[in-house]
């Protein structure tokens, strides 16, 4: 399990996250990037992604279940669609 926080520096609020699950092998997988309505398009959603990337990168298969209108985001950072099955409650 890995999180990777980015706060205000003033405040010192947290501002946004990401998290991953991961076996630190083969796969890795990121249910949450959150940044706060205030905070976004600032650049810190790239920012958290490209250090948990890092953190990631000996990981071989890195998945991240997105919304459709988000694919192209996750595209710029060399991510590709894929098609599977998911059971939610």
């Amino acid at each position: 399990y890995r999180i990777v926080v980015a706060l205000d520096d003033q405040t010192t609020q947290v501002v946004g996250f990401v998290n991953s699950l991961s076996d630190d092998v083969y796969f890795a997988f990121i249910p949450m990037l959150e940044v706060l309505p205030a905070y976004q398009n600032k650049g810190i959603g790239k920012e958290l992604l490209k250090r948990l990337f890092v953190e990631l990168s000996s990981i071989a298969n890195i998945d991240v279940l997105c919304d459709k209108e988000l694919q192209s985001y996750y595209e710029k950072f060399g991510m590709m669609k894929s098609y599977g099955m998911v059971f939610r409650k």
